[in-house]
């Protein structure tokens, strides 16, 4: 990757050379293979949002330091498909004071991911309320929290 500005007060701007994802390991997407993605009325193999992500997160790294693996959050976008070739522009604002950050990644100018990145607890984070679990779950919770396991012929209960 190649650092375009490195000043504390100005951006973190990197640019990468998107590369061909590896050969799959399990059930393949069929958009990441030239042919699945001219069926699906792409221009070719689209690579994967997972190793764009992963080419920000190490300009993150950079911005914000390695606590940001441990004691950060990210809320990202990918607003379209990174090809094999594609020369991605990598942005990480760098404001002084704070707590979110902006991150951006553009091809020929065009937006493909955008969001922000921080360190601690995201503003957004207490809005999010973990799912019910499902009937069939809770039943099988309660169950299992009352199962009676019997005593073992000869043995004394407990």
């Amino acid at each position: 990757m190649a650092v375009v500005a490195t000043s504390l007060d100005e951006p973190l701007v990197r640019s990468v050379t998107a590369t061909a994802d590896p050969p799959p390991v399990g059930i393949a997407n069929p958009i990441h293979a030239d042919d699945g993605a001219l069926g699906a009325g792409y221009a070719g193999a689209l690579v994967a949002g997972v190793r764009t992500y992963g080419w920000v997160a190490e300009s993150v790294i950079e911005a914000l330091g390695a606590r940001w693996l441990e004691a950060g959050w990210a809320d990202v976008t990918m607003r379209r498909p990174v090809f094999a070739g594609d020369r991605l522009m990598i942005v990480v604002e760098r404001p002084s004071a704070a707590a979110a950050r902006d991150v951006g990644v553009s091809v020929d100018g065009r937006v493909v991911l955008d969001g922000e990145v921080g360190l601690g607890s995201a503003s957004w984070l207490a809005d999010l309320d973990p799912p019910a679990p499902a009937p069939a779950q809770a039943a099988r919770a309660h169950a299992t929290a009352h199962l009676a396991i019997p005593a073992a012929r000869g043995s004394a209960p407990t």
